[in-house]
């Protein structure tokens, strides 16, 4: 028993530290957007030694604990990833991090793209410039607020500028994580979720969605899938997805309420039933996006008949389908 207490209390004990370690040792995630094209040989050493300086800074930090994501070591010219993969993961690695260095020392369409992300998803950030490197007002002009900037002309010269800078970054970048989760509750992060159901109820599939709203049928699978992408969507694009699956968007002095109309609510059986195919459609990575709105076209009209000529009898006409369900009836006429 005495052997049991002290292994409870020492548990305890070292929970204890690790709870005090962590609130006074924040975690806050980086995301390095530098050029990794046209560079030229010399100029991809002064990148790769500039980022390499600002790594180190952070890394030795002793208020803060730096998580850095660099593209260059995961997603740069010559890897495997598709375009539209390419994309998505930085994308996805921008709008999570709590800041974004942006290392100027040449010219790159991508971190021009990585800025935007950033403003839109209220990412701060940090300029690492090379003296002599033009920037343009576009970039300059970003809504993102930017929390130091950082002139060099030699990698050496970053040291001591970053290093006194550091804690403030940490610091300004933890309130702004604060304050972007505190806004994201309740926010449009099932949106994605609502879409999918809405759009198979609808039947309107990935490719008509795609022309109607000038997006890649990637990326709006993506916005089905993942509450990032979803919390990201600007005004105009919610507003051409709910035209096309005909869904209603209110605006009141408090709140946008995004819902389908009276005339397509569903059955509680029905809704059962379509909450049950999206959870089978997003567990697979690959999907005829068609043979879903296809297999949910037959069980309506089944459902009506059911209801229309009231088949009794059946015990199982009044229970949706479960995931398993849908997957054997989309297996079952496989266009594959």
């Amino acid at each position: 028993m005495d052997d049991q207490d002290y292994g409870e209390s020492f548990t305890l004990h070292i929970e204890l530290d690790l709870g005090h370690f962590l609130m006074s040792y924040p975690v806050v995630k980086v995301y390095f957007a530098s050029p990794l094209t046209d560079l030229g040989p010399e100029g991809r050493e002064i990148s790769k030694a500039v980022r390499s300086a600002v790594e180190e800074v952070l890394r030795s930090a002793t208020t803060h604990k730096f998580e850095i994501y660099d593209p260059a070591d995961h997603t740069a010219p010559g890897t495997q990833h598709k375009a539209c993969e390419v994309y998505a993961i930085d994308h996805q690695h921008v709008e999570n991090a709590d800041v974004v260095f942006f290392f100027i020392v040449g010219p790159s369409t991508g971190m021009g793209m990585e800025a935007q992300i950033a403003a839109e998803a209220t990412v701060p950030r940090v300029v690492i410039r090379q003296q002599g490197v033009a920037v343009t007002r576009m970039f300059q002009g970003a809504p993102s607020r930017t929390l130091a900037t950082i002139e060099f002309s030699a990698a050496a010269d970053i040291y001591s500028q970053l290093a006194a800078q550091v804690a403030h970054i940490g610091n300004e970048a933890s309130i702004s994580r604060r304050y972007r989760d505190e806004a994201r509750e309740g926010s449009l992060s099932n949106f994605g979720r609502f879409l999918l159901k809405r759009r198979i109820e609808a039947q309107v599939s990935l490719d008509e969605l795609s022309i109607q709203t000038d997006q890649t049928t990637d990326w709006l699978r993506r916005i089905e899938r993942d509450p990032t992408a979803a919390n990201l969507m600007s005004v105009p694009l919610l507003q051409r997805i709910s035209k096309v699956v005909d869904v209603e968007m209110v605006l009141d002095p408090t709140r946008v309420t995004v819902k389908s109309s009276p005339v397509t609510r569903l059955s509680q059986v029905c809704s059962d039933s379509l909450d049950s195919l999206a959870e089978f459609a997003v567990s697979r990575t690959a999907i005829d996006d068609r043979r879903v709105l296809e297999i949910w076209r037959d069980y309506r009209e089944e459902r009506r008949l059911i209801e229309r000529e009231a088949i009794a009898g059946r015990e199982d006409t009044n229970r949706p389908i479960d995931a398993e369900q849908w997957k054997a009836k989309y297996d079952q006429r496989s266009l594959f």
